[in-house]
């Protein structure tokens, strides 16, 4: 596998980051269909959660690799 440059690991962690949160949002949405909307926004705050602090360790990752 080939090391990406910079600017290629910036698109490939864009395009997962965005598919991330359009799966994410998908599925808080399919919750809150199928048990309520109260567990559809508790999901939604949980995978938001999740996702912060994934962002967080992919910077610190992304600095520490300098």
């Amino acid at each position: 596998m080939k090391k990406l440059t910079p600017d290629e690991a910036m698109a490939v962690g864009t395009i997962a980051i965005a598919g991330t949160i359009i799966v994410g949002i998908a599925v808080c949405a399919a919750i809150g269909n199928a048990f309520g909307a109260a567990w559809g926004w508790i999901a939604l705050g949980a995978f938001a959660a999740i996702l912060a602090t994934w962002l967080a360790l992919g910077i610190i990752q992304g600095a520490s690799d300098e």
